[in-house]
């Protein structure tokens, strides 16, 4: 006998719950990037994600932010099928600068 399908949460406390890992991975000086595709900047349930999901990045160690220069810029994309191949260069060329320490 299968298992029934697990329930979808309407809330944000999924998002929250789902999100507990990444945080926790930040504490240790890790670069997580984060990548949205099409969400709207317009919707709210689509804000409230994109929201979430740049919380949750890291921040630049090379980028500054183009609307605040005196802050980096956060490891977050939000992507379309059209930018989503540039996105991922821009992500990669973050990766490239990066140096293991130990």
């Amino acid at each position: 006998m299968r298992a029934p399908p697990p329930t979808i949460r309407s809330d944000w406390t999924a998002l929250t719950e789902a999100l507990h890992p990444v945080t926790s991975f930040r504490r240790v000086s890790a670069s997580p990037p984060s990548i949205a595709l099409d969400l709207s900047t317009t919707d709210a349930g689509d804000k409230k994600a994109l929201d979430a999901l740049k919380a949750c990045s890291s921040d630049s160690r090379f980028r500054m932010d183009p609307t605040d220069p005196t802050k980096p810029a956060k490891l977050f994309w939000n992507a379309t099928g059209a930018t989503l191949s540039d996105n991922f260069k821009e992500i990669a060329n973050e990766l490239s600068n990066l140096r293991i320490v130990g």
